[in-house]
């Protein structure tokens, strides 16, 4: 009976625990993962311009694509913008080790969000960073997995596989932005840049400097 009562105490402490567990959210290409087929078109192209392969174009260089969640849903979503911003401006940094950097919408109204990004574009990463919108609505291609109901999937590969993945519900600079630098110079190398040495202060919370 004493084993008994000891054998219900241990799953009922293990029950508790995996309960007391944050749920992990899974979206895109897992670590050791090959990159399928993402077909896009340019964001910005005037022209009806056919999808191309993304993931043709990455090969099997270093790469970290950030993507962004039905942005016409939230289109005041400047922690995923930021994020974005802040990523690829590093990454265009460290175009010398090889590393791509692109950035690709998902959405179920593909003329509405161009429309969108060409109002904002101001505020979307520049440095020649290319921007795409999936041609396969809200949630993709079906092949990549991505989850409808997070706001920003990020994937970082090297030779055609995942290497590294972030699946967001809330994007923030100052909390994910270390995590995912982390991981992208494990590929490229170097050292982690500290977030107070990088020139965005709008995004990550420098104080705007006057002239003064």
């Amino acid at each position: 009976m004493k084993n008994v009562i000891q054998r219900i105490l241990i799953a009922v402490v293990c029950c508790a625990t995996v309960s007391a567990e944050e749920p992990v959210d899974y979206s895109g290409p897992q670590p050791g993962e090959r990159l399928p087929r993402l077909e896009v078109v340019d964001a910005f192209d005037l022209d009806d311009e056919k999808p191309h392969d993304l993931v043709a174009r990455i090969g099997e260089k270093p790469s970290i694509l950030v993507v962004i969640h039905d942005i016409l849903s939230n289109k005041s979503d400047e922690p995923s913008l930021g994020l974005a911003y802040v990523l690829t401006h590093y990454a265009a940094a460290r175009k010398d080790t090889g590393l791509v950097r692109n950035v690709v919408f998902l959405t179920d109204d593909l003329a509405a969000t161009k429309a969108f990004l060409t109002k904002v574009r101001r505020a979307l990463p520049k440095q020649a960073t290319p921007i795409a919108i999936s041609t396969d609505g809200l949630e993709g291609p079906g092949s990549w997995g991505f989850n409808r109901n997070l706001r920003m999937t990020i994937v970082i590969s090297d030779e055609g596989r995942a290497v590294a993945n972030f699946a967001l519900q809330q994007p923030s600079v100052n909390v994910d932005a270390p995590k995912i630098l982390q991981e992208l110079v494990r590929v490229i190398g170097g050292d982690v840049p500290k977030l107070r040495d990088l020139d965005f202060p709008y995004y990550v919370g420098k104080p705007q400097t006057t002239g003064e």
